[in-house]
């Protein structure tokens, strides 16, 4: 998928009606003068937490279970990215999934985004990178040149990865951390907020503290 791809042309389901999920209906809304699309786009939260008929920010909240996916773009916003996986394997195979960039984003050269994806306002990716299905970039994250990020990856706000790494599936970057130039990390490693990543991860787990150690 090319780098900004946000399609308004349908109505927009986001999948978790919590705190980033709320979020990213903010950074939506703020493309609406835009795209000139008040009032002509709807917007519904889907949750299975929540009460049957609740309301939330001025949207309906309604479950998953029997929803028509066919009438929407979907966005699932789950902050972890073990339980966006899961939820995203659980809903039906032919959904329509949007990925969304914020208009503020700085893209230079050759940046591939994959579908159901989140960039964030505030974000700087540079050149020659790959991002995978369901990656979120929270505010103010940058991704350096010739980096490759895979499947449901997980940014929080201010993370600085370097040029030339490549990470895989399932990570997730806390507030404030640093990536190295030209590290590794594998699939399924939890960075802590403000570690910074000199080494290779190669083994899954969490990592804490400068230089990042395995707890």
């Amino acid at each position: 998928m090319n780098n900004r791809a946000n399609n308004f042309k349908k109505n927009i389901a986001i999948v978790g009606a919590g705190a980033f999920g709320r979020e990213v209906l903010c950074h939506i809304r703020d493309c609406e003068n835009e795209n000139n699309l008040a009032n002509k786009v709807k917007y519904i939260f889907l949750d299975d937490n929540f009460p049957k008929n609740s309301k939330l920010m001025d949207c309906e909240v309604l479950k998953i279970k029997n929803f028509t996916f066919s009438d929407y773009n979907v966005i699932v916003s789950i902050g972890s990215s073990t339980s966006r996986s899961d939820i995203v394997k659980s809903l039906p195979d032919n959904i329509n999934y949007s990925t969304f960039v914020h208009p503020s984003v700085i893209f230079s050269d050759n940046i591939l985004i994959d579908e159901g994806s989140i960039v964030s306002p505030g974000c700087i990716f540079t050149t020659n990178i790959a991002v995978g299905k369901h990656a979120h970039f929270n505010l103010h994250v940058t991704v350096g040149h010739d980096t490759k990020i895979g499947n449901f990856f997980s940014a929080a706000p201010g993370v600085n990865i370097s040029g030339n790494c490549n990470i895989g599936n399932n990570v997730y970057i806390g507030t404030g951390a640093a990536i190295k130039q030209g590290i590794t990390i594998v699939d399924n490693v939890t960075i802590g907020m403000g570690a910074i990543v000199v080494k290779d991860i190669l083994e899954e787990g969490t990592y804490i503290g400068n230089p990042s150690r395995r707890l």
